[in-house]
């Protein structure tokens, strides 16, 4: 058939997080054979990783590079969010929760 060839694949994820930082080492079998061990970087809105971290501290053949950026910026907020006013949790009324 014509339609894409989907690999099979299983990751386990540990990381740590703070609201300022997080690191991450990925652990992925890609076709439950080939294990490849990344790491991501967070420093507050801005995200460096890669899949496959081997291939960049082994001695192999680089046949392409597997790396990823992110940069975040909130423009717009909630005016809530600009208050320091508390969210009324019993009630479920008041400010929505603000993001960013």
């Amino acid at each position: 058939t014509m339609a894409p060839q989907r690999g099979s694949q299983i990751a386990v994820t540990p990381r740590y997080e703070r609201k300022r930082f997080e690191f991450a080492l990925p652990v992925v079998l890609h076709e439950y054979r080939h294990p490849h061990i990344g790491a991501m970087i967070r420093l507050n809105s801005i995200i460096i990783g890669t899949d496959n971290l081997g291939a960049y501290l082994l001695n192999t053949e680089l046949y392409g590079a597997d790396l990823y950026v992110s940069i975040k910026y909130t423009i717009f907020r909630s005016f809530g969010c600009k208050q320091k006013k508390p969210r009324n949790r019993k009630s479920g009324k008041g400010v929505p929760p603000c993001w960013g």
